[in-house]
């Protein structure tokens, strides 16, 4: 026998209405005319933000703080560390797609880093007054 809408448990009459809601179908072009916006919106709010970025960056420079040093690494609590990792490895694997992001970020991280070190340790070689020469 075929189930009727009453019959419907409330999960399934839930889920009917976000699959309506994210189609767009639920509230007619009403719905679709808010999600444009919101769409819009956060395009908008992405493009502001590069922008103000841009424009408030210091010349010649990204703007990007610096890393963080060995002292403020030493003061910051191991719980805290463990919690940001264990809530960080637990949301990626149920989101795969900040799983990935997070993955790439820490990556690029990792690159910088050793970039970083490696000029900090070239400059550090150059003899006294070799610069001027």
């Amino acid at each position: 026998t075929n189930a009727t809408a009453a019959q419907d448990g409330a999960l399934s009459r839930l889920t009917s209405f976000g699959i309506a809601m994210h189609m767009g179908n639920q509230f007619g072009i009403l719905t679709r005319i808010l999600a444009t916006v919101a769409c819009l919106g956060v395009l908008l709010s992405v493009a502001t933000g590069f922008l103000m970025w841009w424009t408030r960056r210091p010349a010649g420079k990204s703007g990007l703080p610096a890393p963080a040093s060995e002292a403020t690494r030493a003061a910051t609590p191991r719980k805290a560390v463990v919690t940001v990792t264990v809530a960080a490895v637990v949301l990626g694997v149920l989101y795969p797609a900040f799983g990935v992001s997070l993955l790439l970020v820490l990556a690029v991280e990792a690159v910088l880093t050793r970039r970083r070190r490696r000029i900090d340790d070239d400059a550090a070689e150059v003899p006294v007054g070799a610069e001027t020469r």
